[in-house]
């Protein structure tokens, strides 16, 4: 296993110690789990049988992701660097790579979550093409939520169960659960005592309440990929708290204690392919001008965004002219084979049909997981210029009437008031 360290401004990975032959450094980045980033420097011995890496060096100045966690996904990796003829190389599955000088360095998953070897030429055609359904199921397994698996697995041997059943919320339910809630409020403790500023403080646990649920579905995949390759029979049940807390009652277990949760999971009902949820808005986000059109932008949200594969959901936000309306979002069942994406949003372009959207657009890259400052609740995107305002139509309106800048006030507390909205 590779040695972690920390000196001075770098956290260094080391693989395993050089020879005193020539030495080379490649600088690269990496995107990581939720909007984050890995700057990093790998150094490689080059040796007349090949390339040897010695160590990853982390730059904590240009690093985003947490640092603990990068480098132990570092440290779980299989690196392999040969000159770019040699694409019929075969590897487990690349996570992601790199060409440089004419030499690919490809960054691989080990043999611990690995069944096969691909060459390389293959692999990389499916960083466009459709990708392995493993790929789909759990890009980049996280090292600690596999033995949890493992763990689990064998105690699951001592009983005669038919299937292992793992709940998963979606983002709006997972963040009700009070050991969740336990959580980031420990997080508001901290923030409390550092930063005075309660608009900075909304902020920056509206991304933590992000960073930690990307952290949460990538452990649930993890533990589905573990039970795959064992051969253990397993389904996805949608987790709800109320049922949870009810069982929880009976039962006379803590719901602050996460094992608990995972003691619920078979009370609820199975997943089907994907599911669609509409989301509870905080207001509209702009002013919309009489008559217009309703229009919906798609978005893919993934808890590990950039190169993935696969999303975790597909979004869509429905406007009129630049007020919003609500949004829908459709979950894949990590279990699903590959054609659930298709089916998911072939679904909400039904429902946006059904609901009169007359124009959609798809944004082009994968985005991750974000929570609204102002609510605490998933947020999804849609383009900028859709929510700059729009002047209001002339027309007379009661001071008693709703406002039409579709606040919900009446006309005479808000807009009639000359206080805006």
């Amino acid at each position: 296993m590779p040695e972690i360290a920390i000196k001075d401004d770098r956290v260094v990975v080391e693989y395993q110690k050089g020879s005193g032959k020539k030495i080379r450094r490649f600088n690269l980045g990496l995107d990581h789990l939720g909007d984050s980033f890995v700057a990093f420097t790998l150094i490689a011995e080059e040796k007349s049988s090949g390339w040897r890496v010695l160590r990853a060096e982390i730059d904590l100045d240009d690093t985003t992701a947490n640092s603990d966690d990068a480098a132990a996904d570092l440290a779980d990796v299989r690196w392999h660097i040969f000159p770019s003829r040699e694409r019929g190389r075969k590897l487990t599955p690349v996570v992601t790579y790199w060409e440089e000088d004419g030499l690919v360095l490809a960054a691989c998953l080990s043999d611990r979550y690995a069944v096969w070897k691909i060459p390389f030429a293959e692999q990389k055609r499916r960083f466009k093409d459709m990708p392995n359904p493993d790929d789909l199921l759990c890009w980049w397994p996280s090292r600690n939520a596999w033995q949890v698996a493992k763990e689990s697995a064998r105690h699951l041997s001592l009983f005669p169960v038919k299937d292992v059943a793992v709940s998963f919320y979606p983002l709006n339910e997972w963040i009700q659960r009070p050991d969740v809630r336990a959580e980031i409020g420990e997080c508001l403790a901290d923030l409390e005592e550092m930063e005075d500023d309660p608009e900075i403080r909304a902020n920056v646990l509206a991304e933590i309440a992000a960073e930690e649920y990307s952290g949460y579905v990538r452990r649930i995949r993890t533990m589905l990929l573990y039970y795959r390759k064992k051969g253990i029979p397993a389904k996805v049940t949608v987790g709800n708290v109320r049922r949870a807390e009810a069982y929880f009652a009976e039962k006379n277990l803590d719901p602050l204690d996460p094992s608990a949760w995972a003691a619920a999971s078979h009370v609820f009902d199975a997943m089907p392919d994907f599911l669609v949820e509409e989301l509870d808005s905080c207001g509209p986000l702009g002013v919309a001008a009489s008559k217009q059109k309703f229009k919906a932008a798609l978005s893919l949200i993934s808890h590990w965004p950039g190169v993935v594969p696969g999303p975790d959901a597909v979004g869509a936000v429905i406007c009129a002219g630049s007020m919003y309306i609500t949004s829908l979002v459709a979950w894949l069942n990590p279990l699903a084979g590959p054609d659930a994406f298709e089916k998911a949003a072939g679904a909400l372009l039904d429902e946006l049909s059904r609901r009169g959207v007359e124009r959609v657009i798809l944004a082009d890259d994968v985005f991750p997981f974000e929570v609204c400052p102002c609510c605490g609740k998933f947020a999804l995107r849609v383009p900028d210029d859709w929510l700059k305002p729009e002047p209001i139509r002339s027309q007379k309106v009661g001071r008693n009437e709703p406002c039409p800048c579709g606040s919900g006030l009446k006309h005479k507390r808000c807009c009639g008031a000359g206080a805006g909205c």
